[in-house]
């Protein structure tokens, strides 16, 4: 299991996030053009690799939840719950282990009339193992 479906998992079987965002509207990348709102989307930046070890490759990684709703206050609703579902996480997942998520901020963009995107990051470190030739 990859970084993101680990993290998309999270999101599925955390209670508070399901009910305000279906699991089956949260997408890695941009959602399909007509996926009814609110939805959400994934991004993961991987950094440089601060530690190696026989084992595991110690990466620093982004992520950026990018919720857009019909309207400000449905937007923050959900990112208020992904940062509490998020903030702090230490989730794995087959060879990746997410070793902390610490939250790093929101941005609010209007696209259109009573259309909002809410963009909620976090700074963590992702545990990768590996297996030496």
């Amino acid at each position: 299991m990859n970084l993101e479906q680990v993290l998309r998992n999270h999101w599925a079987n955390t209670t508070s996030l399901a009910a305000l965002v279906p699991p089956e509207r949260v997408f890695t990348g941009p959602a399909p053009p007509g996926t009814a709102l609110p939805l959400a989307s994934l991004s993961v930046q991987r950094q440089a690799v601060v530690v190696q070890t026989s084992h595991h490759h110690v990466y620093r990684v982004e992520v950026d939840w990018d919720v857009v709703a019909a309207g400000l206050e449905q937007a923050r609703q959900v990112t208020e719950q992904v940062r509490q579902a998020f903030h702090h996480a230490q989730l794995s997942g087959g060879d990746e282990q997410v070793l902390w998520l610490r939250f790093a901020g929101t941005r609010s963009r209007r696209h259109e009339e009573e259309l909002w995107q809410e963009t909620i990051s976090f700074q963590g470190l992702l545990a990768l193992a590996h297996n030496p030739a």
